[in-house]
């Protein structure tokens, strides 16, 4: 359903304060921002992400070892849609592209391409939107099906490296 544009008048600065926070968790990883990337989550805030879950915390702790790990990473989001369920509460989808560069043991780089869904949950506490709860979906290709050698043109794309 198409909603009327008095919704989101009085809705506006609600939305963008949810995408800022969207897009600087996205900074955070990117930059390797660990103070950052604990403030986008409200203490406590669990987060499933593949092959972590847990508090945000420890999320943090498990994260950023393997973002200096990696060369590079840069994240994109689109189609990010909110729903607001009160007030205070959120949820909200977003679509992400990561694109990540690591260097193998044989000197070998390797861009690698991430694809899914944030599914998160947002609450609104003394004037701020953060996370509380965020659930990530990969879509497929799943990480790592999709591995370029630098310097190779697309069309000799070769999926197992």
């Amino acid at each position: 359903m198409v909603q009327k544009a008095s919704i989101y008048r009085d809705e506006l600065a609600d939305r963008e304060a949810i995408r800022a926070c969207i897009h600087q968790y996205c900074r955070a990883q990117d930059t390797q921002d660990e103070a950052l990337l604990h403030d986008v989550y409200w203490p406590g805030a669990i987060d499933d992400h593949v092959q972590f879950r847990g508090p945000k915390e420890e999320f943090v702790q498990w994260c950023m070892p393997r973002l200096r790990a990696v060369d590079y990473i840069k994240h994109m989001i689109t189609n990010t849609e909110i729903v607001f369920q009160s007030p205070t509460v959120a949820l909200v989808e977003s679509y992400y592209q990561a694109f990540s560069g690591i260097t193998q043991a044989d000197g070998r780089k390797t861009n690698i391409v991430s694809l899914g869904i944030y599914r998160d949950r947002f609450e609104k506490r003394n004037d701020e939107w953060r996370i509380a709860d965020r659930l990530v979906v990969l879509t497929p290709p799943e990480p790592g099906s999709i591995t370029m050698q630098l310097g190779w043109a697309a069309s000799n794309f070769a999926p197992d490296g």
